[in-house]
């Protein structure tokens, strides 16, 4: 059985970034978690958690990492892409594969 959950950029706790009326939120140019969460219990498993990301018009090129973490310290994901790979006009779908 599969299942979809999504959660809006503004819905989720985050240390930089401001929030749009559309439920995104944007970079402000600081670092830092831009969100983070939402926190849940999973099934042993395969997920894939996925991100849809825009550039912003003008933006520098940064790195942007992903990562899931399981029990607080014990991270079993990791991915990195740079802004540089995402489109201005398009959103661009980014996949993170895991297993629990």
């Amino acid at each position: 059985m599969s299942s979809y959950l999504r959660f809006d950029g503004a819905t989720l706790p985050g240390a930089v970034g401001r929030d749009e009326p559309n439920g995104s939120r944007i970079s402000d140019g600081h670092a830092g978690h831009l969100c983070f969460g939402p926190y849940f219990s999973l099934d042993p498993g395969n997920y894939v958690a996925g991100f849809y990301l825009r550039a912003l018009p003008g933006s520098a090129v940064n790195a942007i990492d992903f990562d899931v973490y399981i029990g607080g310290d014990h991270g079993i994901a990791r991915k990195s892409i740079s802004t540089g790979t995402l489109f201005e006009d398009t959103p661009t779908f980014v996949a993170m594969e895991f297993e629990v």
